[in-house]
């Protein structure tokens, strides 16, 4: 049965966690995340905590270095080359990790590295967080982001377990491994992890648009339309949800609705990007390579566009060597 938003719960997605408490309390409504999971989501554990063995890690390590290695090399851009002198930010973190290199110091570094797509430095430091500190739920989420932008979701879930076994109250880490359940064609726990970042953070707007995405690919464009419409009402510059409503209006026969949600997020530049995130989700590494090399030579500066087109050419490679 599909269960429709109140105002309520609307209002209770736009106001901080304290006011939304009140508010069901007052009302005694059932919140976001009590109405996703009546519509049929399951409950999952996470009190699991699969371990690979060191090896098997090395070994995993191993070859994505080798691929990169095999490859032919793509000749870096000038701000490519001189990624560490042309960002200021990164230079003073790296300056502060060479005068002390503490836990907190790394993982400044490798969330640096992590945005601007440098996933191999990101890497390094984040294993360096968790040399220091073995209980940083944080760094094990990177670490499982990375694993999975490497195509390795089967690697990843044992850190993104370990980050909400360290961060249970941590709506991102629930985020991130909703994402590694999706990679791993695991929709339904996926979707309940979404439904557990929404819970814990009703402001997650990333949570709200990964539910309106599954719901799209379940061809359900009425739930999509809802969950994108909400994710918008909490951040209205959230442009993958714009374009994700978008979709949603298409499934539902109205176009002008959909070209209208096109124009306000019209950036070709990011449409090629998010197509390549598209693609790359799928596996069709080919189209995805195609398009974020589109975004990388459309603006150069891009640098986690232009990451991504080098990781894609890799996993075609990859591919292609295993047929």
């Amino acid at each position: 049965m599909h269960v429709r938003y109140s105002w309520c719960v609307r209002l209770v997605l736009v106001l901080a966690a304290a006011s939304a408490a009140g508010c069901a309390a007052a009302n005694k409504r059932t919140t976001v995340s009590d109405r996703l999971i009546k519509r049929g989501t399951p409950s999952i554990s996470y009190d699991v905590d699969p371990a690979e063995t060191e090896s098997s890690l090395k070994a995993a390590i191993a070859k994505i270095r080798a691929m990169s290695l095999n490859s032919k090399p793509r000749v870096k851009n000038a701000s490519e080359a001189t990624i560490e002198a042309n960002r200021p930010e990164l230079a003073a973190a790296l300056r502060a990790l060479a005068g002390q290199p503490t836990a907190p110091n790394h993982f400044a570094v490798a969330n640096l590295y992590l945005e601007l797509g440098v996933r191999d430095e990101a890497f390094e430091h984040f294993r360096a967080v968790l040399k220091l500190d073995r209980a940083s739920a944080a760094a094990y989420e990177g670490l499982a982001r990375i694993w999975r932008d490497w195509d390795r979701p089967d690697i990843a879930l044992a850190d993104a377990y370990r980050a909400v076994h360290y961060a249970p109250q941590s709506a991102a880490a629930r985020n991130t491994l909703g994402t590694i359940f999706q990679a791993l064609g695991r929709v339904d726990d996926a979707r309940a992890a979404y439904v557990d970042a929404v819970r814990l953070n009703p402001g997650a707007a990333y949570a709200l648009n990964n539910l309106c995405f599954l719901s799209l690919h379940r061809g359900n464009g009425k739930e999509a339309k809802e969950e994108c419409e909400l994710a918008l009402m909490v951040d209205p510059t959230l442009r993958v949800a714009r374009f994700n409503l978008a979709k949603a209006y298409d499934g539902l026969g109205q176009a002008v609705r959909a070209e209208e949600q096109r124009r306000v997020a019209n950036d070709r530049v990011m449409d090629a990007f998010h197509e390549g995130l598209l693609h790359r989700n799928r596996r069709e590494y080919g189209i995805a390579a195609a398009a974020f090399e589109r975004a990388c030579l459309a603006r150069p500066s891009f640098a986690e566009a232009c990451s991504n087109a080098a990781e894609a050419q890799l996993l075609v490679e990859a591919q292609t060597r295993e047929k």
